[in-house]
């Protein structure tokens, strides 16, 4: 059997490794990419094709990310859901927007430290703690715009 050149090969977008790469263990980087990398190039690709092994690859590397921040993600939203059922429950109606909102000013970037911080942590890796840390902030803006 002949092998191929790796440069003829497909590969994921460079992106999407670089996000891998940052919230991997350094002892788990080469084997999970590795797998990742081969399942794309012998499975994806012939299956879904250039696109949507693509799709597929950046949803694989989401998963690691969403993994890194679930139980964050979880606080955050009781903190959330908690912060409406009390402002409905005890507002007088003199705030314009609940009460808690306000409190989202320190929130956000409270909570972005944490998440970065566990993320960091778990991945031993400061990059990914930042990249997650940014992520979650963006996340938490959106939520605090969208109440």
């Amino acid at each position: 059997m002949k092998m191929r050149d790796s440069s003829s090969l497909p590969t994921p977008p460079r992106i999407l490794e670089w996000l891998l790469k940052h919230v991997m263990t350094t002892e788990d980087l080469e084997t999970i990419s590795g797998d990742l990398l081969e399942e794309y190039r012998e499975v994806k690709v012939a299956a879904l094709g250039v696109s949507g092994a693509n799709g597929w690859f950046a949803m694989e590397v989401a998963g690691f990310y969403w993994r890194l921040v679930w139980p964050c993600l979880l606080m955050l939203a009781l903190y959330w859901t908690f912060g409406v059922i009390a402002s409905n429950l005890y507002s007088n109606g003199d705030y314009g927007i609940p009460h808690f909102i306000n409190n989202m000013i320190l929130v956000v970037p409270m909570f972005g430290l944490w998440v970065g911080q566990h993320a960091g942590t778990r991945s031993q890796r400061a990059a990914s703690g930042a990249i997650v840390a940014v992520l979650a902030a963006f996340v938490i803006s959106v939520m605090a715009a969208a109440s």
